[in-house]
């Protein structure tokens, strides 16, 4: 079970790092200038040069890449331009709602989920059964033949 575990964790590296890259390039590669966005549209060519010296736009993409997933790495997400404080007190501002709902989820969530992960794990066919005629009874017959079938559901 460990290996497997170590397996799946080792696999999720490419895909964290393609998920990276993406999310990079779509913050770059996003038309017009973001220097200029934030300047705001009175802004002189020199306080939109400074702007972008200071976000380091002015260096090669791959540069900039690997500043901010070492940036991101460290926990540092930047300074929010719309707010002008840091993502991090950001985040914090709403960790008394995150630590008022994460209970919540346990409480209506959880069950349902430990259900269906204990009756894949132990092919327990009649615990199966029984999630589908729940599911029959709060969406109708034709969500359950659905779910039955092999791909079904949506």
């Amino acid at each position: 079970m460990l290996t497997f575990i170590a397996r799946r964790l080792f696999a999720t590296i490419p895909v964290i790092g393609m998920v990276a890259i993406f999310v990079f390039l779509m913050l770059r590669l996003t038309p017009g200038d973001p220097a200029a966005v934030i300047a705001g549209d009175y802004a002189s060519e020199a306080q939109i040069a400074e702007i972008r010296e200071k976000l380091g736009l002015s260096k090669p993409l791959v540069e900039q890449f690997f500043i901010w997933s070492g940036r991101a790495l460290q926990g540092d997400f930047g300074e929010s331009f719309f707010f002008k404080r840091t993502v991090a007190e950001l985040i914090q501002q709403r960790r008394a709602l995150q630590l008022l709902l994460h209970p919540m989820w346990w409480v209506c969530d959880a069950p349902h989920v430990h259900d269906c992960w204990d009756a894949a794990l132990q092919h327990n066919f009649d615990r199966q059964q029984q999630h589908l005629m729940a599911t029959e009874d709060a969406y109708g017959p034709e969500r359950r033949q659905s779910l039955s079938r092999p791909g079904g559901g949506t």
